[in-house]
């Protein structure tokens, strides 16, 4: 939950989209954008964010 939630949605929907299509093809992208008009835009600033994303470590650690 350290994303805003417009950027937690494309992950929700891009993860969705899987279930249809595994791959990231054109028709991948016309399911994502067919749910999120502006997902490219959502996608490049989830880039931003990843540098600053903290995973946590493993259990005990």
């Amino acid at each position: 939950m350290q994303l805003p939630a417009k950027l937690i949605d494309y992950v929700l929907t891009h993860e969705l989209a899987h279930l249809y299509k595994r791959e990231h093809s054109p028709g991948f992208w016309t399911l994502v954008g067919r749910a999120l008009q502006d997902y490219r835009e959502r996608r490049d600033k989830l880039d931003q964010f990843g540098a600053l994303l903290r995973l946590p470590g493993p259990v005990g650690s």
